[in-house]
């Protein structure tokens, strides 16, 4: 072997240490987290908590340096990793370097399944029968704090266990026990892709931030019981297995978040696979499809939004419709613009796409460009929901503690927290800003070195790599600077 490609080996070993201490440390660090949550009176409240923080120095500041770190941090890794990955480099599958599987047992895996499904089931309970008061209701709580942050955080950081929790799979397994697989009515078309899913998560995200009725217990409920039919449908019409991969939307999104994790669970017998590297299942060997390139791009664009009317430009932007078209309702205006912004957000990434190609000196962009690189994106979309939803889920997500006590309203004490008081002490504007910072910063020096991997697998040669990378550099510094902007917002002093 060379002396070149025994440097090329070493380098790619070093980076696999590094990847996988950083899981090592990231899970100890969630460990300690959860031990010092589970201590802590626990809070009440929702995004907005009333406080500012004055800044040291101008806001300005605080951009143009994120924005130099991200753009320092593409110089040094362009640097340390001139001479390009090895060929092993290049073929390394995302539950490889050492991984190892274990065994989830039958009777274990159906205890949680049951109980999921329990959950799920006293849940929609609760929502149709309980008190139709938001805040005296868990199911609101529940759904949009601890399932849709705090699950989300699961699946990121620890590892994601959908498929060992989804009550939809649960039922259909069980209403089909003892058989064999059901053949579906239909075979689902290839053209497709995850087309499902994509117009499931637009319309997901536009009930979150639009319907008026999201958080109406009831309203709820129904909405639940809805989709319930819908993926059970899907289910027997296309085939369990292939509903699941395509059509389920939570099936792909906790997938999608699930490859950043150090953890990850395989159904069919469950099985709990350990050990990989942090982020190593965000590299792929093929291009993602089409549609899978614009569900991770919602996936960005819905946090991104949800940040953005929280700042003045939302009350000015509706102002000025007032001004030129007279009253709407507030829903088809926000469904409408959370969809305008999405297209422009998938517009912004083929431009990108075009121009990296175009940076490689490829004479057409290659459709699948954007394909490549889009999974690298996802460390954005994971330092995003940290940063803007971490203050939800400590101060909003106590609710649940008096709630759990009497969830129908009857005035029960089951569990002796009905007289629990919420703790805004637990978060302040100081420390949100400061872990956004924090956040933004690593999840987009972060998505800069996996893009850089991936242009080093895609162009083989070091220099074409590099150059394919800086419109994706632009993108990023742009989006780290708009990003703190956006955060900063609700909780900064102006």
């Amino acid at each position: 072997m060379s002396a070149q490609h025994r440097g090329h080996d070493s380098r790619l070993e070093i980076g696999v240490v590094v990847l996988r201490q950083a899981g090592a440390i990231a899970w100890r660090l969630l460990v300690a987290g959860s031990i010092l949550l589970l201590t802590l009176p626990v809070p009440a409240g929702a995004h907005g908590l009333g406080q500012r923080y004055e800044l040291p120095v101008p806001l300005s500041i605080y951009l143009t340096g994120a924005g130099l770190a991200v753009g320092v941090s593409f110089v040094l890794m362009a640097w340390f990793m001139r001479r390009g990955v090895s060929a092993a480099g290049r073929t390394v599958e995302p539950d490889g370097l050492g991984a190892s599987r274990v065994p989830i047992g039958p009777a274990l895996s159906w205890t949680i399944r049951l109980s999921a499904l329990t959950s799920f089931a006293v849940l929609v309970a609760i929502g149709l029968f309980g008190p139709q008061q938001p805040f005296k209701n868990i199911m609101p709580i529940a759904v949009w704090v601890l399932w849709w942050v705090g699950f989300a955080y699961l699946a990121a950081f620890v590892g994601n266990f959908w498929p060992l929790v989804n009550p939809w799979l649960t039922v259909y397994d069980l209403v089909r026990w003892g058989r064999p697989a059901a053949r579906p009515v239909t075979v689902y078309p290839d053209r497709w892709g995850i087309a499902p899913a994509v117009l499931l998560l637009a319309g997901f995200v536009a009930m979150e931030l639009a319907w008026t009725k999201s958080e109406v217990p009831r309203a709820l409920a129904l909405a639940m019981l809805g989709y319930s039919a819908l993926a059970w449908t899907g289910m027997a019409v296309f085939g369990r297995d292939q509903w699941l991969a395509r059509g389920e939307v939570f099936s792909v999104y906790f997938g999608v978040l699930g490859r950043f994790a150090p953890l990850t669970v395989r159904s069919g017998p469950h099985r709990l696979v350990l050990g990989r590297p942090l982020a190593i299942g965000l590299l792929v060997k093929r291009p993602a499809p089409p549609t899978m390139t614009v569900f991770v791009l919602l996936m960005l664009a819905a946090v991104t939004f949800d940040g953005l009317i929280e700042t003045p430009l939302w009350p000015a932007f509706l102002h000025a419709l007032h001004d030129r078209v007279g009253i709407l309702p507030a829903e088809p205006v926000a469904a409408v613009a959370w969809l305008a912004f999405a297209a422009l957000f998938a517009l912004l990434y083929a431009g990108v796409g075009r121009a990296m190609a175009w940076s490689a000196g490829e004479a057409s962009a290659r459709p699948e460009v954007g394909g490549w690189f889009v999974l690298t994106l996802v460390p954005i979309g994971i330092a995003y929901h940290l940063a803007h939803y971490h203050s939800l889920l400590l101060v909003a997500g106590q609710y649940a503690i008096p709630l759990l006590s009497d969830p129908f309203g009857l005035g029960w004490d089951l569990f002796g927290t009905t007289l629990y008081r919420v703790d805004l002490s637990v978060v302040n504007a100081a420390s949100i800003w400061y872990l956004s910072v924090g956040a933004i910063v690593i999840g987009h020096v972060l998505a800069v070195y996996l893009a850089h991997v991936m242009a080093l697998r895609v162009y083989r040669d070091p220099r074409t790599a590099l150059r394919s990378q800086i419109p994706m550099l632009v993108l990023m510094v742009i989006y780290t600077m708009s990003s703190l902007w956006i955060l900063s917002q609700p909780v900064i002093k102006t």
